[in-house]
């Protein structure tokens, strides 16, 4: 009997034995197959979401490719001349004379701003022979200033702003003449200029929003759709707003850069205040709310030293814009002087 107790025993232990074993054998066998999931579910999406970003990006270099590309650059506001166009000491006349040629203003940003297809300013005071002053204390230069922007690789000038009248109606027009006798496209108010590059034309309109004389609102629609009716691929819009002194957007250049924006606009510029403002990426299309003061010629000491070259690239697809690429903002300071204005900005680096 001993031995038949002691033979169950040994049974039941090894029946133990097997059971622990088979368990274990499972127990692997689930954690295996629970590591296969998982690397399924986390390494294979992985995986294939690696394969799909590297076709997309190759799908883009191959739509790329295809692209007609054109880049875009623009500067703040320049002021050629002083309060009456003063030939006094220190003044811009003063400069102007003792340079070699006008080419001297903007020969230390010239190859930056080369690296552009295109390149608009902004233009205050009035370049012109008038006399009678419309206000208090206008700017003046003289009509040969315009080569000037000629001389440094601008091709369009904005004029829609509370300055170019410094001189009434006449002062305007004497201005628009210059620039465009000198190859540089007036474009502003009721004024739209085109540019083809690349076979791209592009639209320039220029927008006073602090000139209450007239719906300026109106004006706006009105240039879009004439810029669409005259064929443009894209419309560039030039925003006179903002306060002087302001180093933020307010919130009406805010409401009038998305007006903008929503009526057709594809970049718009925006100019008056002195200092440099934000770039904001508004539906698909880039707003800059101040390019701040770019060349100074009014001010031997003014408040603000800091200006910008803005540039962007374009990409046209079957004349439709396909792509805006991020936009570049190279820093620059409006003298070359440390110590006073000397009316030659350069680059800030």
């Amino acid at each position: 009997g001993e031995n038949m107790d002691k033979k169950i025993r040994r049974n039941k232990i090894r029946r133990v034995r097997q059971v622990r074993r088979v368990k274990k054998i499972l127990l692997s066998g689930v954690l295996v197959m629970a590591a296969l999931l998982l690397v399924f579910l986390v390494f294979v999406p992985k995986v294939s979401a690696k394969r799909e970003s590297k076709a997309q990006a190759a799908r883009e270099i191959e739509l790329e490719a295809k692209m007609t590309k054109v880049t875009i650059g623009a500067v703040g506001t320049c002021i050629f001349g002083d309060e009456r166009g003063t030939g006094e000491k220190g003044s811009f006349l003063e400069a102007y004379e003792r340079a070699e040629n006008p080419g001297y203003f903007f020969r230390n940003v010239k190859t930056e701003l080369e690296k552009a297809d295109i390149n608009v300013a902004n233009f205050i005071g009035d370049m012109s022979d008038e006399t009678a002053a419309a206000r208090k204390h206008p700017i003046k230069g003289q009509k040969e200033y315009a080569e000037i922007f000629k001389e440094g690789s601008i091709d369009l000038v904005n004029l829609a702003n509370d300055r170019t009248k410094d001189y009434g109606q006449d002062g305007y027009y004497d201005t628009a003449i210059a620039l465009n006798e000198a190859g540089v496209a007036a474009f502003g108010n009721d004024r739209v200029s085109f540019k083809n590059i690349n076979g791209i034309q592009i639209g320039f309109i220029g927008i006073d929003v602090l000139d209450r004389s007239m719906d300026m609102q109106a004006l706006l629609i009105k240039n879009i759709k004439l810029a669409e009716g005259a064929g443009a691929h894209m419309i560039v819009v030039c925003m006179n707003w903002g306060k002087e002194g302001a180093e933020k957007p307010s919130k009406s250049q805010e409401e009038w850069a998305h007006r903008a924006v929503e009526a057709g606009a594809d970049l718009v510029l925006g100019y008056h205040p002195s200092h440099v403002q934000q770039v904001e990426r508004y539906e698909g299309s880039y707003i800059i709310y101040s390019l701040g003061v770019f060349c100074n010629g009014a001010e031997k000491k003014p408040e603000v030293w800091d200006g910008v070259i803005y540039r962007q690239t374009f990409g046209f697809l079957d004349g439709k814009l396909a792509k805006a690429w991020e936009p570049e903002q190279i820093p620059c300071r409006i003298s070359s002087d440390s110590g006073e204005n000397n009316f030659q900005p350069e680059l800030d680096v």
